[in-house]
């Protein structure tokens, strides 16, 4: 277990910006799946935390970050082993909301979007639970309001209105999308 130290969250938000996805080599190197799209945003971070939710976080320091495609290979200072870098696998990265890069309108970080209700004009049609990020455009993951999981294109033709900080989302979607839920 690398070498930590545990921070409850006090009054900042934190952000997530990565998920531990995997270890590589014997060294403690990790594969990191961006929860960004700001790449170098790994390249730059003052402050980072790690855990499973952002309630019970450690703070960790990288030793070195290299971008490869889509993924982030990091290195952390207390961590050089692959039994070490194992035991991070599937926590999430974070860095404290005050550290977070500004976005442009239309934009949205994934944390920001999970947990939003999901609305078809007046309709209520259930909540986005996750964000899957592709080249093309992200896809929402929709549990609707009948427990069925809908894959939803979040490209712009089909997005309304995002209001963050209401936690609703309005959409125009595709024919055959919720044909149950309409």
């Amino acid at each position: 277990m690398p070498t930590t130290r545990t921070v409850k969250k006090k009054t900042s938000s934190l952000v997530a910006i990565g998920r531990i996805v995997r270890c590589i080599g014997i060294r403690g190197e990790v594969k990191v799946q961006p929860l960004t799209p700001f790449l170098e945003r790994f390249e730059d971070c003052e402050s980072l935390f790690y855990g499973t939710n952002e309630k019970d976080v450690q703070s960790i320091s990288f030793a070195s970050t290299a971008i490869r495609g889509a993924y982030v290979v990091c290195r952390f200072e207390s961590v050089t082993t692959r039994n070490e870098a194992e035991s991070l696998v599937g926590n999430i990265l974070y860095v404290p909301e005050e550290e977070k890069i500004q976005l442009a309108e239309n934009q949205w970080f994934v944390d920001d979007i999970v947990g939003c209700k999901v609305f078809i004009g007046e309709k209520p049609v259930g909540s986005v639970s996750e964000v899957l990020t592709f080249p093309a455009n992200d896809v929402w993951v929709i549990v609707t309001n009948s427990g069925k999981e809908v894959l939803f294109p979040a490209a712009r033709e089909f997005i309304v209105e995002v209001d963050v900080p209401k936690k609703f989302i309005s959409l125009r979607p595709p024919l055959g999308i919720f044909d149950e839920e309409q």
